[in-house]
């Protein structure tokens, strides 16, 4: 079935700046994979940002598109108490810099994995049949927050 029908078929994307992490400690955000027509309504919602009036209604607009194809998290936690932030929608513009957001949105609109993914993804298992199809690209152990069915976009 294709990736877009598919709601619990997701991608992990690392921002630059966290990159050089380890790769166990690195903060990232769960994707879904998008349909080309949603990337297009997308698109539309983009190009109205720089049409916006202020500051207040570009972020709407920015935070909107983040919502739509960000649907948790994980790694991420509070400087200040230590503990897990669990995954909301109103907390992208408290957790990120405008560059981040526009990094994350790029990213997610890449909907790639990565080389090594891709690789895993085609390498035989161990079963002996052609593909291996219990590897997910990108999972490790790491408790991913996300967002409740209402939430979605």
């Amino acid at each position: 079935m294709p990736l877009a029908l598919e709601p619990n078929q997701t991608f992990r994307v690392v921002l630059a700046s966290d990159s050089r992490k380890p790769t166990d400690e690195q903060p990232f955000f769960e994707c879904s994979f998008l349909s080309e027509r949603k990337w297009r309504e997308l698109a539309a919602t983009i190009e109205k940002i720089g049409e916006s009036k202020n500051d207040d209604e570009a972020s709407a607009k920015l935070l909107e598109v983040l919502a739509t194809c960000v649907v948790g998290w994980g790694r991420m936690t509070d400087p200040a108490t230590g503990k897990d932030i669990p995954y909301n929608v109103a907390d992208f513009d408290r957790l990120l810099t405008l560059l981040e957001m526009w990094e994350l949105i790029y990213k997610c609109r890449r909907q790639a994995f990565s080389g090594d993914d891709v690789k895993n993804l085609l390498s035989p298992s161990g079963s002996g049949s052609a593909a291996s199809a219990g590897s997910v690209p990108g999972r490790g152990s790491a408790k991913t927050h996300r967002r409740k069915r209402s939430q979605r976009h």
